[in-house]
């Protein structure tokens, strides 16, 4: 039963860790009050409460913040797509406020995919290309277990990206240091399998 208690700690704290408001707030209330159920048992523990309800705030901030740099950046997109001037300073900078003051997994990936020049197609104008920064974002995002991040650190590293006078080499025991991370957050060794099906 105590593996059981440890799979399910591990499921909800490894979510929290991505960036789960949700689970947060229920590892707040676990740890508030503790499970005692049949022979199902977690402790309270307040400091562990306390700590987890402080970061479901923090994270909740972090999204709200979030949500209006990317609209910015939206903003400056359409004007730039009707062929109007578009400065996508302002909102580089909020997203970069965002990411280093909560340590947001999704404004990094945001922030790495800017400077890769291409976040779902969207290309930034006076936003010069920057290989080398975009990994170091990807690479704080993936610290907060963020998926996507470390899948394109893995992919990255598996062929080296170059182009024009920069590029980031090849290196297969970063890839597989990457691929083993996803594996054990996603809980399955062949999860590169599955997603091939």
């Amino acid at each position: 039963m105590d593996h059981i208690n440890n799979t399910l700690l591990d499921f909800l704290k490894q979510e929290a860790k991505q960036g789960s408001i949700v689970m947060c707030k229920a590892l707040a209330i676990i740890y508030s009050k503790g499970i005692c159920y049949d022979n199902y048992t977690i402790a309270a523990d307040q400091k562990e409460a306390q700590k987890y309800t402080q970061r479901a705030e923090e994270l909740e901030k972090a999204h709200e913040l979030y949500l209006k740099a990317e609209e910015m950046f939206k903003q400056e997109q359409e004007k730039q797509d009707n062929g109007e001037e578009a400065d996508f300073n302002q909102a580089l900078e909020s997203m970069g406020k965002v990411a280093n003051l909560n340590n947001y997994g999704e404004a990094w990936y945001f922030l790495g995919k800017v400077y890769f020049n291409n976040y779902d197609g969207w290309y930034f104008s006076g936003i010069e290309q920057d290989y080398p920064l975009a990994v170091k974002h990807f690479e704080k995002a993936g610290e907060q277990d963020h998926i996507l991040a470390l899948k394109q650190l893995m992919t990255i590293y598996e062929k080296g990206l170059f182009h024009a006078t920069q590029g980031i080499d090849s290196n297969e025991a970063k890839a597989e240091e990457y691929r083993q991370k996803i594996a054990r957050i996603l809980g399955k060794k062949n999860w590169q399998d599955e997603e091939q099906e």
